[in-house]
Order: structure tokens, then sequence, then C-alpha cells
């Protein structure tokens, strides 16, 4: 049903929490006085894709994940002819079933794993997805 909701509201264009903006403490982190330096991300509930092409434009490799068809395609869309940035449709809570190696630089999560409840958290089994 959760599945749902989002698809219905990608797909009326009323995603609010999807706003176009990287926010500006992952800026502050990856532009400020102390930068990170550039590594291997991975975006929770990339949405359209917004923060890891951010990311991707600042020397990052990059996988997106996000659970909503409507939101990878558009992700993807974005990202037509770009290097080094990925997107996964998929359950964020089952990254290994969905070819996704474990070492990451950086985790972004942008209001994804509040969303997920707790008993879905630690998740080991199961689930799947598609790669775009």
């Amino acid at each position: 049903m959760r599945r749902l909701f989002f698809e219905l509201r990608y797909l009326i264009g009323r995603a609010p929490w999807d706003t176009g903006i990287t926010p500006p403490e992952v800026v502050e982190l990856i532009e400020g006085a102390t930068p990170l330096a550039p590594g291997r991300a991975l975006d929770l509930g990339c949405g359209t894709g917004t923060n890891a092409l951010y990311l991707r434009r600042h020397g990052w490799t990059v996988v997106g994940v996000d659970f909503s068809d409507l939101a990878i395609e558009a992700a993807a869309e974005k990202a037509a002819g770009v290097d080094g940035v990925r997107f996964v449709r998929g359950d964020v809570t089952r990254l290994e079933d969905l070819g996704i190696e474990a070492s990451f630089d950086l985790v972004l999560d942008i209001g994804c794993f509040h969303s997920v409840s707790p008993r879905r958290r630690g998740a080991e089994q199961g689930g799947g997805g598609d790669v775009v």
C-alpha cells in the first residue's frame, strides 16, 4: 500500500519530498570549508535522482536506490549519458539482493529510512529489484 501511495504521488506530480534541490547540509558537506573527498556514495530513497546527480557532478561515483518505478525512471532519464551514476529500483533494506556492494564512503538518506517500519529495518532476505 505504501508503494502505491508513492507511485501515485510521482504520477500526479505531487511528491513534496522530491524538491529538486540538494539540501544545504549536503552542499556544505561536499563543498564547504572542509569538503569530503569524492568516493563512492549510496543514496537511499533517491527519488528522481537530484542528490545522486549532485554528488556525481562533484566527482562521486553514486548508486541511487528507490522502490518507486516512476522515480527511478525519472532519475535514469535525468542521468542519460552520465557515467558514474546508476539507479536501482528495489528495497533499501535488501541491498545485497540488488547486487549493491556494501562498501561506501558516504551513505545519504534524506527521508527514507525513517519511513521503513522498524521490523523491516534489519531485513536480510527476499526482495530484489531492477537496475536501470
